[in-house]
């Protein structure tokens, strides 16, 4: 007996399967911010490098922010040299209500791990198309909705690896995100 099955899932059955799920991303993101650091060094402002007694070290550079108490710059733990944080807009949607969020290994954790009352205010979601990959596996952390940065703090960190997804091919990117105490 043959599959009644057989030919219902063509090729046009995906293509308008992305096409509705590319609207919904268009139509319902939101501008968030990922911050990246230790990409970009500069020269510390607080010393300057120095060979002293044959060794490398750090010399206090006059009028730096912060006087040195231990022998070396506390600013950059003697390497004269910085990291810069840096930011990057990106536009993603935000599943707030943990009852809607996509079935992933961290999202299920997630449940375990939290008293179910305050999930959603500790944990998010967000889904993108799978060109933000390389992005959300190098954020260090995320404002999301950055629209509403100055009412309340929406800063989180990534909670597991972004899992790419789709029906019939991976166009598309589902991440977990873990609230980052401000205090």
């Amino acid at each position: 007996m043959s599959n009644p099955f057989d030919g219902i899932i063509t090729q046009g059955f995906k293509d308008l399967h992305k096409n509705a799920i590319d609207a919904l991303i268009d139509g319902c993101s939101l501008p968030c911010t990922i911050e990246y650091t230790g990409t970009k060094v500069e020269d510390c402002p607080n010393c300057y490098p120095a060979v002293v007694g044959g060794v490398g070290s750090t010399l206090y550079q006059d009028g730096g922010p912060i006087p040195f108490h231990n022998g070396h710059c506390p600013m950059c733990n003697g390497t004269s040299k910085k990291q810069i944080k840096v930011t990057e807009e990106i536009s993603l949607v935000i599943i707030w209500d943990y009852k809607d969020w996509y079935p992933m290994g961290a999202s299920r954790f997630a449940l375990q791990a939290s008293n179910t009352s305050n999930t959603s205010e500790v944990y998010a979601q967000t889904i993108s198309k799978i060109d933000t990959f390389a992005k959300l596996k190098r954020a260090n952390t995320i404002i999301l909705e950055k629209n509403i940065e100055t009412l309340v703090s929406n800063r989180f960190q990534r909670f597991g690896e972004p899992e790419p997804c789709g029906f019939g091919a991976s166009n598309y990117v589902f991440t977990m995100w873990e609230k980052v105490n401000s205090g």
